[in-house]
């Protein structure tokens, strides 16, 4: 009788929800907006993360919740499209994730080029990643609940003083997102 019953609740679909429940634990695997799924810690309030103003260390084992901390942090999760309200006081603070791919770090290292080539090459990949990550951000606050500015202000931007440090670069929102992306 209970193994039967066992096949019942175990039928195709609830096992499909079960694995999908038990198995996207890891922050990576929740995308980069977490807010509906990072647990506020009772001692959160009284981290001084919005008013430092020299860098934090997070430290931690695996999966302390340091990745699902920091996306938290950022403006995926701060202007979340699930999010009903959001304060004029999120925009002091709007957070860049990042996440150097470590192996393809180490790759920019030798092989016959010289140290200040690839010192470069790493300093253009961090400016282009960068530099759509904060375009991004524009974004993630334009369709938010956030009244600052909203979709049609993005078409509006004029970025024209970016043309300072690279006279190429075009000078509208869209166009520069996809410039930065190509590159």
């Amino acid at each position: 009788m209970a193994t039967a019953l066992l096949e019942v609740a175990m039928s195709t679909s609830a096992s499909a929800v079960l694995q999908r429940v038990f198995t996207r634990n890891r922050a990576e695997e929740l995308g980069y907006d977490v807010w509906s799924h990072f647990v506020v810690p009772p001692f959160f309030d009284k981290l001084d993360l919005a008013t430092a103003r020299k860098p934090r260390v997070v430290i931690g084992g695996r999966g302390c919740g340091k990745t699902m901390l920091l996306r938290y942090l950022c403006h995926q999760s701060t202007f979340s499209e699930a999010r009903t309200s959001i304060a004029d006081s999120e925009l002091t603070h709007i957070g860049l994730y990042w996440r150097a791919d470590t192996q393809f770090a180490n790759a920019m290292s030798q092989r016959g080029v010289p140290d200040d080539v690839w010192t470069s090459a790493f300093g253009h990949l961090a400016a282009l990643v960068l530099g759509t990550e904060l375009l991004g951000s524009l974004n993630s606050i334009a369709d938010s609940v956030c009244t600052a500015f909203g979709p049609d202000a993005l078409g509006g931007l004029d970025l024209s003083p970016l043309g300072a440090f690279d006279s190429s670069l075009p000078a509208t929102f869209g166009a520069l997102r996809n410039a930065l992306e190509q590159r």
